[in-house]
């Protein structure tokens, strides 16, 4: 399963994110994304013959006031034995880990450039730990409430995104490259959106973030830049 996309597309689908009609009021005024630590998953374990292990980002939609972490946001976890034909429901750990510090879009950002250039320093710690009970409810809330658009049917009907990390053919995976990168010091995730599928698809984009918290891409070939939403 390969999980590297171009700059140029990352650039795509974060656009169609922010300038969608309903879209783009979630990206201003609850989130375009947040910054983890890169060691945010729970140990890696042994996953069962045939069955991939990854890394599973579960979209959460919080409609209460106060929020008790972010109104939109992500809730992650490394998660085993994933079997694509009988996709989960809810999470597989009792402790999740959700980022402290969010950011939303601006009017007007190029997203190029916001992507090059963005930095956030870290909060102190980068996450904070949620338990599986407490995510369950807000999973729940973003498969059923969260803004419909056209036939009023929810954006995504699987509230998660998976990235496989299990070796392919023996050799490295796109999430090992990506984890190995010199320098990471973090992890920050954009939302995109994805109107190619035939249930349209908001998107989990991943990019590496260094010890000033700075974005590590340059636009170039060089890049890695991770992306997901099953399938």
């Amino acid at each position: 399963m390969n999980h590297k996309i171009p700059f140029a597309e990352a650039e795509m689908l974060i656009a169609n994110f922010v300038n969608h009609p309903v879209l783009g009021d979630v990206a201003r005024n609850k989130a375009l994304g947040g910054t983890i630590a890169k060691d945010s998953f729970q140990p890696q374990e042994n996953p069962s013959t045939g069955l991939w292990s990854g890394k599973m980002g579960w979209y959460c939609w919080d409609t209460r006031l106060p929020h008790a972490y972010h109104p939109f946001f992500l809730a992650f976890e490394q998660f085993n034995h994933y079997d694509s034909t009988a996709v989960p429901g809810q999470p597989g750990h009792d402790y999740l880990q959700v980022a402290n510090d969010q950011f939303t879009y601006v009017t007007g950002q190029n997203i190029g450039q916001l992507l090059l250039n963005q930095q956030q320093a870290f909060s102190n710690p980068i996450n904070q730990k949620v338990t599986k009970a407490e995510v369950i409810p807000f999973v729940h809330n973003f498969a059923n409430n969260f803004p419909p658009y056209g036939s009023n049917s929810p954006f995504n009907t699987q509230p998660f995104g998976f990235f496989n990390n299990s070796p392919i053919g023996g050799g490295q995976c796109d999430w090992e490259a990506f984890i190995g990168q010199t320098g990471l010091q973090a992890i920050r995730y954009y939302f995109g959106y994805d109107s190619s599928e035939a249930v349209n698809k908001i998107r989990i984009i991943l990019v590496g973030v260094d010890t000033y918290g700075k974005n590590m891409l340059t636009n170039t070939t060089n890049d890695l830049i991770l992306e997901r939403c099953d399938p």
